[in-house]
C-alpha cells in the first residue's frame, strides 16, 4: 500500500498496480467496494454483537444464489464459552453482490489487534472466518437480520451505486462546509471534526457516544454535543435529543448517565438547561412550557440532593465516573456540580437560590486564589473550566484570571493539553494505562475539556492566554488530521506526551473543536 486517501465520503486506497475506493453510504448496512482494474480481495468475516466476543459456537455457510453470494452466520451457546456477558444465540446474513469470481476457502485465520493489548483489553487476538476470495472490479457486500433484506439491499445499491456515490460527495460537502475564515491546517481538521461528529449520528434520533465501545445515547455526551449539532446543520437531532432527555426528568430521579446503565448523572439537569437555555428558538409555545416543567421537576431533585447549603452527588456520579479501589469517586460537593445547578436555577429565574448558592459556593470553594475540586478537596482538576463555561456570574473576570493564573501551571502539558489532575498529585499518572483506569482520571487529557478550557480562556481573556488557546488548537488538530483514526477525534491523550487513546471516535471530543473554532475563528 502507498497511500491512502480520506475523502470523508469514502476512503481510496493505492497500491503498486490498482487502487481501492470503501464506501459505507449513510443510513444502509452495506459496503460498497471498487478497484481502479480488476483484483482480488479475501472475504474475511467476524460476524457477532458488538460485545460478544465468545469463541465457541460460531457457524458459517456460504452459498451462491440469486446472482449473490450469501454467508449465513449463526452463534450458538457453547458451554465451552462463558456465555454471562453475552448470552442469546442470533442469527445474520451477508450478500455479496457484483460481477465477481469465487474461490471457496472456508478456513480459520487468526488476527492480532495489538491496540486492545496495549489498553489491557482482551481478547487480544481472535480467529475469523475466511470464506474465500473475490476476483472482480466492483462489489456491494450488505448485512442483515434476513436473508432476503440482505440480498435486496445488496442488489439495489449496486445498480444505483454511480447515485449513491454522488449524493455521499455531496452530503459530505455540505456537512463539512466551512463559513468562517480559519487557517488552512485548522480549516482540515475542523471539517474532519464535523464530519466524525455527524458520523455518530443514529439518523434524527441521537448521538452514539464513540466508537467502538460506546454506542449508547448518553446524556452528558449527547446533551453537550448539540451546540455542535445545530453549527452542522443538525437541527432536528439536536431538538430531538433535548426533547428526549428533557422527558426523563418528569421522575424523582437524576437521569442515567449511560441510558440503561445503573450509573447516574449529577450534572445531566445542569447541561440540559445550559443547552435548552442556548436552543429554546427550535421548540414551540407548548413544547417550552413542558420543557420548562420538566427542568423544575430536576429543580426540585437537585434541592433535596442539598447538603449544607451545597448540591451534592453520589459517588461516580459526575462526569469523572471511574474510581481505583473504590478511590476518587468525587462524592459530595463538587464545583462542576455547584456550576450547573445555579445554571438551572438561573434558567427557571430561581433568583433568591442563586444568590444563596452562589455565596456558598464562593466561602467554601474559593480559596482566593482557586476554586477546589470539592467542598473538602483542594485538588487543582480541569474541573474549574466547567463550571466558568456553566455558569460565568460565579466569580468576577479578574477572579477567574487568577483562577486560571494559579491552576494551568498545575495542569498544562507542554504538548498543548490539560491533565485532568495536579501533575504533583499522588494519584497523577503520565501514561495512558488503558482500561484498568489508573490514568482515566488521572493525568489522562481529556481533548473534549481541552477544547473547552480554550474556549473559556478565549472570553475570559484572548490575548493573555494566547498561547494557551493556540497550543490546545495546534494539539487537537494534529490529533485528529494525524493520529488514532484519521479524521476523528479521540477520547483522551497520555499526560507525558501527544497521543491518541481510548475511544477512538468520540462525539463530545469533535462537538467542543467544532464549537472552539467557532467562536475563535
Amino acid at each position: 500500500m502507498r497511500e491512502i486517501v480520506n475523502h470523508l465520503w469514502g476512503v481510496r486506497r493505492d497500491y503498486d498496480r490498482t487502487s481501492q475506493r470503501l464506501v459505507m453510504p449513510r443510513n444502509m448496512n452495506s459496503l460498497i467496494v471498487e478497484f481502479s482494474s480488476p483484483a482480488k480481495a479475501d472475504l474475511l468475516l467476524d460476524c457477532k454483537l458488538i460485545d460478544d466476543n465468545r469463541e465457541w459456537g460460531r457457524y458459517y455457510d456460504v452459498r451462491y444464489e440469486k446472482g449473490c453470494l450469501v454467508i449465513s452466520y449463526r452463534k450458538q451457546n457453547d458451554n465451552r464459552d462463558d456465555n454471562t456477558v453475552c448470552r442469546g444465540e442470533y442469527k445474520l446474513f451477508v450478500a455479496v453482490a457484483g460481477d465477481f469470481g469465487f474461490s471457496p476457502a472456508k478456513n480459520w485465520v487468526e488476527q492480532n489487534y495489538p491496540y486492545d493489548e496495549s489498553r489491557k483489553s482482551p481478547p487480544y487476538s481472535r480467529w475469523v472466518f475466511n470464506a474465500g476470495a473475490l476476483a472482480g472490479q466492483k462489489f456491494v457486500v450488505s448485512a442483515a437480520l434476513t436473508r432476503q433484506k440482505a440480498v435486496a439491499e445488496a442488489k439495489k445499491i449496486l445498480n444505483a451505486s454511480a447515485g449513491i456515490l454522488r449524493r455521499e460527495a455531496d452530503y459530505a460537502a455540505e456537512v463539512t462546509r466551512v463559513m468562517r475564515v480559519m487557517p488552512d491546517r485548522v480549516k482540515m481538521a475542523y471539517q474532519c471534526a464535523c464530519n466524525a461528529l455527524d458520523s455518530l449520528s443514529v439518523g434524527d434520533e441521537g448521538l452514539y457516544a464513540g466508537i467502538p465501545w460506546f454506542y449508547q445515547f448518553w446524556v452528558r455526551d449527547e446533551v453537550i454535543s448539540v451546540n455542535a449539532l445545530r453549527m452542522i446543520g443538525r437541527e432536528r437531532l439536536a431538538k430531538n435529543i433535548l426533547l428526549r432527555h428533557l422527558s426523563a426528568l418528569g421522575s424523582k430521579e437524576l437521569p442515567m448517565a449511560y441510558g440503561s446503565h445503573s450509573l447516574r448523572a449529577a450534572d445531566g439537569p445542569g447541561w440540559l438547561a445550559v443547552r435548552y437555555l442556548q436552543h429554546n428558538d427550535l421548540f414551540s409555545s407548548r413544547e417550552k412550557s413542558s420543557a420548562v416543567r420538566h427542568l423544575r421537576n430536576a429543580f426540585n431533585i437537585i434541592k433535596c440532593r442539598m447538603k449544607n447549603g451545597l448540591v451534592t452527588n453520589a459517588p461516580l456520579e459526575t462526569w469523572m465516573d471511574t474510581s481505583v479501589d473504590s478511590k476518587d469517586t468525587r462524592e459530595g460537593a463538587r464545583i462542576e456540580i455547584q456550576a450547573l445547578a445555579l445554571a438551572l436555577a438561573k434558567g427557571l429565574g430561581e433568583k433568591v437560590f442563586c444568590r444563596t448558592l452562589e455565596q456558598r459556593v464562593r466561602e467554601t470553594f474559593w480559596n482566593g486564589s482557586y476554586l477546589y475540586d470539592g467542598a473538602n478537596d483542594s485538588t487543582i482538576r480541569p474541573n474549574v473550566f466547567i463550571a466558568a463555561y456553566a455558569y460565568p456570574e460565579l466569580l468576577s473576570r479578574a477572579q477567574w484570571e487568577k483562577c486560571f493564573d494559579t491552576v494551568l501551571p498545575r495542569l498544562w502539558l507542554p504538548w498543548g493539553g490539560l491533565s485532568s489532575i495536579d501533575t504533583s498529585h499522588e494519584l497523577f499518572t503520565d501514561h495512558y494505562t488503558g482500561q484498568d483506569n489508573v490514568s482515566y482520571h488521572r493525568g489522562d487529557s481529556w481533548f473534549w475539556l481541552n477544547n473547552l478550557a480554550a474556549l473559556v480562556l478565549y472570553r475570559i481573556n484572548a490575548e493573555k492566554y494566547k498561547r494557551i488557546i493556540e497550543g490546545i488548537v495546534e494539539a487537537s488538530s494534529h490529533e485528529i488530521l494525524e493520529l488514532g483514526a484519521i479524521g476523528h477525534h479521540a477520547e483522551l491523550s497520555s499526560a507525558r506526551a501527544l497521543s491518541s487513546h481510548g475511544c477512538v471516535s468520540q462525539a463530545w471530543s469533535s462537538a467542543m473543536f467544532i464549537e472552539l473554532c467557532n467562536e475563535l475563528f
